[in-house]
């Protein structure tokens, strides 16, 4: 007998397929949604399994920065979640670490792949309120108050 694996809570899973009921329809269709014009691959790890994967509380801040990401094709992710660098998979990143991470520190340890992804943030000039987690603020780059072009007089 197949046994079905989730990557998150079965209820939360239910909860999603409730919200959406299209989600659970099966695409076998290998092409983005028409409209899509992202140039990256498309993403079956979607934004809702990554947010269903964070804490509630850090679900608004991530969304907006998914939002974020997505308006400027900045990164791009496989189906495993792997950042995808010069479109191939960067070997022990996870995308989801990454997004949490960028709202709650990890005890101990910095996850895979983190400075690239903070450094692809700061080169977009991503606003420093959708980065949570403010020790990673100086992996972004200069804050605005830091840059010399600025005068006071």
């Amino acid at each position: 007998m197949a046994q079905k694996t989730i990557l998150i809570p079965h209820e939360r899973y239910q909860r999603l397929l409730q919200s959406n009921p299209t989600a659970g329809a099966v695409d076998n269709s290998c092409e983005p949604p028409s409209g899509d014009s992202h140039h990256f691959p498309y993403h079956s790890l979607n934004d809702d399994v990554i947010l269903a994967s964070l804490p509630t509380c850090y679900q608004k801040k991530a969304r907006a920065l998914l939002d974020f990401i997505h308006s400027q094709d900045l990164l791009a992710w496989d189906d495993k979640g792997q950042l995808l660098l010069n479109n191939k998979p960067h070997p022990g990143t996870q995308i989801i670490d990454l997004i949490r991470d960028s709202q709650c520190a990890f005890k101990g340890r910095q996850p895979e792949g983190s400075t690239t992804f903070y450094e692809v943030l700061g080169n977009a000039n991503v606003p420093r309120c959708l980065i949570r987690n403010s020790s990673r603020h100086h992996q972004l780059g200069k804050s605005s108050s830091e840059k010399s072009w600025i005068s006071w007089t």
